[in-house]
């Protein structure tokens, strides 16, 4: 899994937020959930398709939200996703687990 990979496939799919996890599940949903909140710390495992990417943690998720509708306060915010695609905003933070797309590895 990579960042790019799942981002795809979310962004495709037509959900707006895109969570990488544990160096290599990703998760799609529209909703930040289950009493998910931003992280300092956790994120830091490195994705199993691209040892260059972070993919979130045990029990932490990147999240990537491609309308700006989740606030980041608190929290640094760093990039490791391409700007190609649509860009998005990446935060450190658990989330809510939606079922993956489908179409994602």
């Amino acid at each position: 899994m990579t960042v790019a990979k799942c981002t795809a496939a979310c962004q495709a799919s037509g959900y707006i937020l895109a969570g990488v996890e544990y160096g290599g599940e990703c998760y799609c949903g529209n909703t930040i959930a289950n009493g998910g909140k931003p992280a300092s710390s956790g994120c830091d495992m490195t994705c199993n398709g691209n040892q260059s990417e972070i993919c979130g943690g045990p029990s932490r998720l990147n999240v990537y939200d491609f309308h700006m509708q989740f606030p980041t306060s608190g929290v640094p915010v760093t990039s490791t996703a391409p700007r190609n695609p649509p860009p998005s905003a990446p935060t450190s933070g658990t989330a809510a687990r939606p079922r993956p797309p489908a179409s994602a590895p």
